[in-house]
């Protein structure tokens, strides 16, 4: 799968999703964004994505390669593949990453116009990495890598091994591509 080579590593930003946008709307180079801390992340339908410095991945991947591809919605189930095949975890549709049945993060998949006004694929990604503790309306339903496996992956690092995992991911044409790794997990 072609995926982005320049990678903008943010010390703090509000949204990578948002950064991502406007990079877009700007015409600048922009692939990967990473976010050591991302202070008003969010989910489908608006939600929020509570993360703290240090302790979630937050990064979005802007997918030029796949401008104007006429199923997008195929290189956000690659993304979910790559993350599920690194953390060797589950796949709940629709975008969710779990494990042992609770939501360890989420893929959020965005067409946003570039400056010509054509449709970009970008993708956010958060993951829980190592909180021990979660607001009280999601305790009963988030949990991290830290709180289920008892390691401690550092999230830049973790951000890379995915990139690289999906580079080795097939093209998503079609479902029939990268259904084989979908529902492996």
């Amino acid at each position: 799968m072609n995926v982005p080579t320049i990678w903008t590593v943010l010390d703090e930003v509000d949204s990578t999703q948002r950064y991502a946008a406007a990079c877009l709307r700007d015409g600048a180079d922009v692939g990967v964004v990473f976010a050591h801390d991302q202070l008003k992340g969010r989910g489908r339908f608006g939600r929020p994505w509570i993360s703290a410095r240090g302790e979630s991945l937050t990064m979005s991947i802007v997918f030029t390669e796949y401008t104007g591809h006429p199923r997008p919605w195929l290189v956000g189930m690659a993304t979910a593949c790559a993350c599920a095949e690194v953390l060797d975890c589950r796949l709940r549709w629709p975008n969710d990453l779990g494990l042992d049945g609770y939501k360890l993060g989420g893929i959020l998949t965005e067409l946003l116009p570039d400056r010509f006004g054509r449709t970009v694929p970008v993708v956010g990604l958060g993951i829980n990495l190592l909180q021990t503790e979660f607001p009280e309306d999601l305790a009963q339903v988030a949990t991290s890598v830290a709180i289920r496996r008892g390691s401690s992956p550092q999230p830049l690092a973790l951000a890379r091994q995915i990139i690289g995992r999906l580079a080795d991911m097939p093209d998503p044409s079609r479902w029939e591509d990268i259904e084989p790794v979908w529902t492996s997990h």
